[in-house]
């Protein structure tokens, strides 16, 4: 009886693997076609150098780590580049983080006209995306906006309109001046932050809404206040879907085609002028992103608070 148990067990066992086997095999293979056979090849041209044949096609010489020598030690671009790519990550994150989580703290209330306002809040995302992106950029009034020289002029005119002028009324002339000049550039940035953070904020009311309610409730027959409730319970709950924002913030500010980086990794690799050199530092490029990815990994996932 007990070997028909297990046999039955196994076989059950084996049908569910198989099942699930078949439902991944399309990413399987897409990936395997598109992502890793790419990959393999980006990575042996970074140690090759590729000659354009007249009669089409190309050949490779190997150059050894000829590529990621010039990256460090030839090109000084790429190194001022890396260390903005990576002041804009660690600058952006906090303000992205925290103006996802309050704008989640907003709409996981209940009030008259809630599901239009997520939806508002969500269309950034859907606007800065494909078509809707190039059409919003090749729009005329929409440059003249971003454009530094007619806004610089329009703000000669209206100083008192200033971003700095702003701060200073609503949190006074107390705070240092490096933190003041931060939350200048936030607020100058506002638009663009909107635009990164509609995602973040999705997965934090996702997050909000897996707390019972019956905490709360427990809390506040306690007399607890609404600060000590958000401090206590909301903050420490919501740590992995923090740390799950981190990492998806990291990765959009490292792979945004506004970042200098990828720009100049593009350039290379699509016009194809340095196929072996973008290679290379794309390789370089990705090593870096996985090293930043693991270190708040390894920092904040001991201190991220898991509630079953």
């Amino acid at each position: 009886m007990a070997k028909r148990y297990k046999h039955k067990h196994k076989k059950l066992t084996l049908d569910k693997n198989r099942a699930g086997y078949i439902f991944i095999a399309p990413f399987l293979a897409g990936f395997t076609l598109f992502m890793l056979v790419p990959l393999a090849q980006s990575l042996f041209f970074s140690f090759n150098e590729i000659t354009i044949l007249a009669g089409g096609g190309y050949a490779t010489a190997y150059a050894g780590i000829k590529f990621y020598q010039r990256a460090f030690s030839v090109d000084p671009l790429f190194r001022v580049q890396l260390s903005q790519a990576l002041q804009m990550v660690f600058t952006e994150l906090p303000v992205v983080l925290a103006f996802s989580f309050f704008s989640a703290l907003i709409l996981s209330k209940n009030f008259r006209g809630r599901t239009a306002a997520r939806v508002i809040f969500f269309l950034p995302v859907i606007v800065s995306v494909g078509i809707i992106a190039s059409v919003e950029n090749s729009n005329t009034l929409f440059a003249m906006m971003v454009n530094r020289d007619v806004a610089g002029a329009v703000d000669a005119m209206k100083p008192a309109a200033s971003s700095m002028q702003f701060v200073i009324s609503l949190l006074g002339s107390r705070l240092p001046e490096w933190l003041t000049a931060y939350v200048v550039n936030a607020v100058d940035r506002l638009y663009d932050i909107i635009i990164v953070s509609g995602i973040q904020t999705v997965i934090f009311l996702s997050g909000l809404n897996t707390i019972p309610p019956s905490i709360y409730e427990s809390s506040d027959m306690e007399g607890a206040t609404a600060w000590e409730n958000f401090c206590k319970i909301t903050f420490p709950i919501m740590g992995p879907y923090i740390l799950l924002n981190a990492m998806y913030t990291i990765i959009d500010s490292f792979t945004n085609l506004s970042n200098a980086v990828v720009a100049s990794i593009r350039r290379y690799i699509v016009g194809f002028t340095e196929f072996s050199y973008g290679s290379a530092l794309s390789w370089i490029y990705f090593s870096i992103v996985f090293l930043v990815i693991g270190l708040v990994a390894l920092i904040f996932g001991k201190k991220v608070f898991y509630y079953e």
